[in-house]
């Protein structure tokens, strides 16, 4: 997925949402048909990593192309290497702006910390609270 280039040709084109042929026209035709997201990720460097954040970036495909989205409600899955809580404050905050901005309802975050190695989660109790949480979302 190519990050948003704002040439502001967002739907002009075939009504996909992006002129430039990515991934991102079936992300949008999936998002256009959701009630809800989730973002689920890794923590890089106290943000989203690249291609989640090139994801977020094409969003503004729906404000200029006038498109509404169905999506009511959000949330956020982090795990990252870190011992430090705080170091999941900037993608936090960015996570907040987005619902704000796009008036979805926030319905929290879930943060894992010291999470070292690929797999390493599994052998912790979040995968089932992060299951659990699903069920009831």
């Amino acid at each position: 997925m190519q990050g948003c280039r704002a040439c502001d040709n967002c739907f002009s084109k075939e009504n996909k949402a992006c002129i430039f042929n990515d991934d991102f026209n079936e992300l949008a035709s999936l998002m256009a048909e959701s009630d809800v997201i989730i973002f689920c990720t890794p923590l890089y460097w106290y943000s989203f990593p690249t291609q989640i954040k090139a994801a977020i970036d094409k969003f503004y495909s729906f404000i200029i192309g006038k498109k509404d989205v169905p999506i009511k409600e959000c949330m956020l899955l982090s795990c990252g290497e870190l011992e430090d809580p705080h170091v999941f404050d900037g993608i936090v905050r960015s996570f907040e702006l987005i619902a704000q901005d796009r008036g979805w309802k926030n319905r929290g975050h879930y943060l894992v910390n010291s999470v070292n190695e690929k797999g390493a989660i599994s052998n912790t109790e979040h995968l089932q609270k992060i299951y659990d949480i699903g069920k009831k979302f």
